[in-house]
């Protein structure tokens, strides 16, 4: 399943930072944090630009569908922020859709691994969330 894994982050990064309306994506759970075992999910973060989140949410299950071979989609409900797709290898991925203004420092962004970046949205939060302690 690892591999599998590898391969399903592999095409979602690919495919999302080739769209110029994403700023930034990023890994949160588990796989960022480096505790996962060979059954983790893909916590995926994506942040878009705000005139064009609504067209992300709207699309996010075709999307999911492109990047392997889907299974079923759960909380596909176009108003979601996000969605959660199994994959025929029982894989699966939680991907998240944002805006700029909703990502911001906190507890949570301690332990998140940037996968794109090219406007430093997320190193600017991850350098100001640095000091946050539970």
């Amino acid at each position: 399943m690892p591999r599998h894994r590898d391969i399903l982050l592999h095409n979602a990064v690919k495919d999302l930072s080739a769209e110029h309306d994403v700023l930034a994506i990023y890994l949160a759970g588990s796989l960022a944090k480096g505790n996962f075992d060979e059954y983790s999910d893909i916590d995926l973060h994506t942040v878009v630009i705000p005139e064009r989140k609504a067209d992300y949410l709207k699309g996010k299950m075709k999307r999911a569908t492109g990047w392997g071979n889907a299974v079923f989609h759960e909380d596909h409900h176009s108003s979601s922020p996000y969605i959660v797709t199994h994959y025929d290898t029982f894989v699966k991925v939680d991907s998240w859709y944002h805006s700029p203004e909703a990502v911001v420092p906190s507890i949570w962004m301690k332990g998140i691994e940037i996968l794109y970046d090219p406007f430093t949205i997320m190193s600017q939060v991850v350098e100001a969330s640095a000091d946050y302690v539970y």
